[in-house]
């Protein structure tokens, strides 16, 4: 079993709602995606988070699975929890090379398509569509934590 990667001041402050353990897939991710969702439904997440969460979800498992184990999968940890005021976090651990998805340089989105270097636009995908995202190596394992609050388009106002 993985050991969480958590430091016990980020564990008082979390509920965690789902822990999975899996195979980063391409075939794993309408399971995990379902199960996910269903866990940030029961919490109360609105449909509109709920599709940030979900898009979030799939481009980070995707990448995981394509570009960190090249398709031949490997282990991965997937929590969502809650935080104090209503924020979900979404946590994925996996031990495939080091990646720092900070560090990707933002994509010159005014460009025209062939002049584009090609990637980046799935880490830019998840940037915007979280409100916060940490990363730390933590030995053999890359940590992604990205947080998710209600926006004002989340609640309808």
């Amino acid at each position: 079993m993985m050991r969480l990667p958590h430091s016990e001041a980020e564990v008082a402050e979390r509920v965690v709602l789902l822990r999975l353990e899996t195979t980063a897939l391409v075939s794993a991710l309408p399971e995990l995606r379902a199960r996910v969702m269903a866990a940030a439904g029961a919490a109360g997440a609105g449909d509109e988070l709920q599709q940030r969460l979900e898009l979030v979800l799939e481009e980070a498992v995707m990448n995981t699975a394509l570009h960190g184990y090249a398709g031949a999968g490997g282990p991965i940890l997937v929590e969502l929890a809650t935080r104090e005021g209503g924020e979900l976090e979404l946590l994925l651990s996996d031990q495939a090379g080091s990646f720092d998805p900070r560090v990707v340089p933002t994509p010159q989105l005014s460009q025209p398509l062939d002049q584009r270097p090609v990637g980046g636009l799935g880490v830019h995908l998840i940037r915007t569509m979280s409100d916060g995202i940490r990363y730390r190596r933590d030995g053999e394992r890359n940590v992604l934590v990205l947080t998710f609050r209600a926006r004002r388009s989340d609640t309808g106002c």
